[in-house]
Parts: structure tokens; C-alpha cells; sequence
């Protein structure tokens, strides 16, 4: 008999003769696990039936099947282990919890065999371990379609065999809202889980996203999706047809609107700012005819099921003649001062203009830039004034300003009449004041003695004889000769005049001097004189004599 019929006779022997024993253990493992090179393999293991006893022949132990026999994987006693297990190869389960599990770190190809769980040579169940120098690529879950604002949840997971190098995932693009757990959903096999609450943005449709894992031997895989988000229309935008074309007041001009949405955009609105003025057309490209010189600005909408996206504002290069133009005085000319007038205008296209500027609708030749200026303003540069401002386009003119010149010499003049004027304003306070003073003093004398009336002289010849006359027939005129009337003091005898209530004066022409009883005609004197005039009141005792009532003043001719 040779040596391999009697290692077959003795196996027979032992299952027949051993059954009762092998009946007392059950063991659960997985059927078959595959492993990552250099990383951990973790073989799950339970068992029902009495706890193994110390003693040899019934050790609890992990080992290989031959057909030489069971070498040993793992044994509490290392004797006879397999030396590329020693120290690779753990009992990582409680067998007091009847768990058997074995760990096997750094993981070689040549650990690819068939593992039996053992007590005292006996067996119930196998694992088969595969060595794969590829890692295993992570598996991504979420909704195919989102819409954006509406949040959702995306897991990346990896499964592998070493709980405890686990692999680390992790996002290319999305950092934020992740969170990471670990799960065992089946024996042998464990999970890493990243989960993303995302809230889909339009910016992401149809955007890649990577999940990756990586393992402990730098080793990784990864899972690419593609976001497929519904959104409103987005980054909508109004432009020239033919951006490149010249555009003059006047003409035509071609737009087009384009936006990005999913669904696609169904309808398109124009619009003209700032009114939002509504333009006839609902096509995403338009024909605008007659175009004004402003330019718009232009405003489209797009819109879908989703929403609508708003285009911002399209101002329109529009070539026109100068716009809004006015001749302005920038400040009152003073003559023998500089004098500036500007010509201003709102709006030109092109800029590049020149100018021509009128006085009285008359060409200023040497003038031809934005600005008038006058260095010394003489009074006849007073006129009405306006510009024409010119470009490639065409020609403006302003309305007329009038330019009054304010003159110099009128100032000072001004000046000496308010002089002479405050002057005579002040004599004529003076003198009221001094006629008011004379008066006063004049009314609170007493009444002087009675004297003989003064004897006549040769001032007084004229009217020594002369009748008197009430007082109010008493006139005051140009007299022929000067009459000088002495003091106030003397006194005079005079006959009754009748009563004078309104004194008149009056040039005698002729030169006549009416008295009672004779007529005298001299030659008017050119020169005139100034002479006192008393008048005297009645006493009751004497009704010729009276006294010094008030001084009067009359022009006298001589």
C-alpha cells in the first residue's frame, strides 16, 4: 500500500469514526471573498456547539486543505503555522462570543486559497479568498432627473474587506453638506458610505461629478455621473445679429436673444427700456426699422415651464448728428473784461465735432472751437449769440442768447449823482431843522415896547407914502428897487393892508412895482436879492403899531 491510498483510507476512517464529534460544531462563513492586494482580508466567522477546549485535540484553528493534510493558517500555538502567516494572521472574533473570525493583514496574491475553520481536525464549511490587485469601484445613487432649488440626497458607497483601513471617499467639485458611515450589509463585506445632501443648481446641468476611493496603499477608483438638472432659463442675452455693422439714426438694426434653459425656452419678449416699452414679437431674433438715435437700451425675456430669464440691458451704438445743442453765457460780461460762451450739447456720435459760432446771425470767423472768448468786451460785442456744433453725421444750431454788456463808466456816474443826491438830501435836513429851531425860538420873545416908526431912509423912499393894504391882499414879488426893512427892534407906522391867507409870489415881468397911488417902471436887474420882510400885529391901544409876528423871505429884483 502506498502513501497516498493510506492517507485516504485514514481520512474514511476518521469521518466514519469521528461523525458523532463533528456533529457538536456548526460554523457560518461566507462562501467566497475577494481581497485588495496589500490591503487587510477579514474572514467573518461564528459557531454553535461547546467552547473549544485547550488541549491539542481540540484547538480551534484556521487552516489551508492539501492533500498532504491541513496546514496551519492560525493557531493560538504558533508551532505549526505556516510561516508567511505568522504575524499576518489574527484571531480578531471572541471565541467565548463563539466568533472565529480571522484577520489577515497585507494581503499577497499567493494568499488566494480555500480557508477551513477547525476544531480538533474537524470542519464545517470553507472559504474561498480571491487576491485582486484592483480595487473595487465606489457605486453612486441618485435621482437621474433634479430640479434646481429642490434639495436631494446622493450616496457614494465602496465595498471592500478591511474594516479597519477602510477606504476614504471623497467629491472633486462638492465639498460642503457630506457626511460619512460605515455599514456591513453582508458577511465578509463591509461598506464606506458618503452621503451629499445637494441642492441642484443650474449652473451644474449636465456638469460631471467624481466620487473617488481611496485606500490605505494609495491604490483608488472612482465613479463619474452626470447632473441632469430642469431649470428656468438662464443666462440670458440681447445682442446685434451683426455685431460689427454701423448703425445711423434712422436706419435698421437686427437683434437676438438666446438664453439656456432645460426645458428648452418656448417663447421670447422685447422689450425697450426704461419703460419696458413692449415690441411686436415673440421670436428670439428681430428686425428694428426707423431706429432712434438713443439707442434703446433693448431688453429680452425668455421663458419655459420653469421660469423666466431677463436679459440685461442692450444699448445700441447708434451714429447721429449733435443733440441737444444750446449756447451758454458762463458769465455777465463787463465791459473791458473777458467774455466766454460755451457751446454745450447733450449727446453726438461720433464726438469728433467743430463748431461755428453767429452774432446776430452773422458768421464769427475767427471763432471756430467749443468755446467763444472775447479777452476785452467793448459795449458793441452786446448781441445775440449761437452756435452750430458739427460731426460726420450732420449739423446742429442752438437757439440764440442774448448777451447784454454791463458798462463801467456808468457805475462811477452812478456813484456821483447818489453822492450829490445824499448831499442835498442832508442840507435840506439841515435847514428844516433850523427853520423848525428859528421859529420856536422866535414864538416864545415877548412883545417888544412900542417905538417911533423908523424914520425913512434911502432904501425906503419908495414906500414911506405908500398905502397900506389888508393882509390878505398882500402879494410878494420882484420890487424894482431894494427895499431894506430895519430891525426888529424898530417899528414903523403902517397903513392897513387887507388880510393875506395864501402868500403868492410872482415875477413882474415889465418891471413894475404896484403900490397905491403911483406907478414906477424900472429895467429888470438881472441880479436878485434876498430882503427881510416884517410883519406887524395890531395892539389894542394903537392899531397902526404892532409887533414882530415872523420873518418871511422874498426874492427882490435890482
Amino acid at each position: 500500500m502506498d502513501y497516498k491510498q493510506g492517507a485516504l483510507l485514514c481520512f474514511l476512517l476518521q469521518v466514519f469514526l469521528c461523525q458523532p464529534v463533528l456533529l457538536q460544531w456548526s460554523f457560518s462563513v461566507p462562501g467566497e471573498i475577494t481581497a485588495l492586494e496589500g490591503s487587510c482580508l477579514v474572514i467573518p466567522c461564528t459557531f454553535t456547539g461547546p467552547f473549544p477546549r485547550s488541549d491539542r485535540r481540540q484547538a480551534f484553528i484556521w487552516s489551508l486543505w492539501t492533500s498532504s493534510g491541513y496546514p496551519e493558517v492560525y493557531n493560538k500555538d504558533p508551532t505549526d503555522v505556516l510561516p508567511q502567516y505568522k504575524g499576518r494572521a489574527l484571531l480578531v472574533g471572541d471565541l467565548f462570543d463563539h466568533n472565529c473570525t480571522l484577520q489577515i493583514n497585507s494581503v499577497t496574491k499567493e494568499d488566494a486559497d480555500t480557508y477551513y475553520p477547525l476544531i480538533g481536525r474537524n470542519y464545517d464549511g470553507s472559504v474561498s479568498v480571491t487576491v485582486s490587485d484592483t480595487p473595487a469601484r465606489p457605486k453612486v445613487t441618485y435621482p437621474r432627473t433634479m430640479t434646481e432649488g429642490l434639495p436631494v440626497s446622493i450616496t457614494c458607497s465602496v465595498e471592500h474587506t478591511c474594516p479597519a483601513q477602510p477606504p476614504t471617499l471623497a467629491w472633486d467639485k462638492i465639498k460642503t453638506n457630506v457626511s460619512v458611515y460605515h455599514e456591513a450589509p453582508l458577511a465578509g463585506i463591509w461598506r464606506t458610505v458618503l452621503l451629499l445632501n445637494y441642492t441642484p443648481a443650474a449652473e451644474h446641468h449636465m456638469e460631471d461629478i467624481v466620487c473617488s476611493a481611496t485606500y490605505p496603499t494609495s491604490k483608488s477608483a472612482s465613479k463619474t455621473i452626470t447632473l441632469f438638472i430642469r431649470h428656468a432659463p438662464k443666462d440670458t442675452t440681447a445682442a446685434e445679429y451683426y455685431p460689427r455693422q454701423s448703425i445711423k439714426e434712422g436706419g435698421s438694426v437686427r437683434l437676438s436673444c438666446s438664453s439656456r434653459g432645460n426645458p428648452k425656452v418656448k417663447t421670447y419678449r422685447w422689450y425697450k427700456s426704461p419703460h419696458k416699452t413692449p415690441i411686436l414679437g415673440h421670436v428670439a431674433t428681430i428686425t428694428l426699422r426707423n431706429i432712434s438715435w438713443d439707442g434703446g437700451p433693448y431688453v429680452c425675456t425668455a421663458e419655459n415651464d420653469l421660469g423666466t430669464g431677463e436679459s440685461p440691458p442692450l444699448h445700441l451704438n447708434i451714429q447721429h448728428a449733435p443733440k441737444g445743442v444750446e449756447a451758454v453765457l458762463l458769465e455777465e460780461p463787463e465791459e473791458g473784461k473777458p467774455m466766454e460762451l460755451s457751446c454745450v450739447m447733450n449727446s453726438s456720435n461720433p464726438k469728433e465735432n467743430n463748431f461755428t459760432w453767429y452774432k446776430n446771425e452773422i458768421v464769427i470767423q475767427e471763432q471756430k472751437g467749443e468755446t467763444l472768448r472775447i479777452e476785452s468786451t467793448a459795449m458793441d460785442d452786446a448781441g445775440f449769440y449761437s452756435c452750430v456744433a458739427h460731426n460726420a453725421i450732420g449739423s446742429t444750431y442752438s437757439t440764440p442768447v442774448s448777451v447784454t454788456v454791463k458798462s463801467t463808466s456808468s457805475d462811477s456816474t452812478f456813484a456821483v449823482l447818489g453822492g450829490v443826491a445824499a448831499a442835498i438830501f442832508l442840507i435840506l435836513v439841515l435847514l428844516v431843522i433850523f427853520i423848525i429851531k428859528r421859529g420856536r425860538k422866535k414864538k416864545a420873545q415877548k412883545p417888544a415896547k412900542e417905538k417911533p416908526p423908523p424914520a425913512a431912509t434911502g432904501y425906503n423912499r419908495h414906500v414911506e407914502n405908500r398905502d397900506e393894504l389888508p393882509m390878505k391882499e398882500h402879494l410878494y414879488g420882484n420890487i424894482d428897487d431894494y427895499i431894506h426893512v430895519r430891525g426888529q427892534n424898530e417899528r414903523r407906522p403902517m397903513q392897513e393892508y387887507p388880510a393875506c391867507t395864501d402868500p403868492n409870489y410872482s415875477d413882474v415881468e415889465e418891471g413894475y412895482s404896484q403900490l397905491p397911488g403911483r406907478q414906477q417902471k424900472e429895467q429888470v436887474s438881472e441880479e436878485l436879492n434876498y430882503a427881510t420882510i416884517q410883519h406887524f400885529e395890531r395892539s389894542e391901544t394903537s392899531p397902526t403899531d404892532s409887533t414882530e409876528e415872523e420873518i418871511e423871505y422874498a426874492t427882490v429884483r435890482r
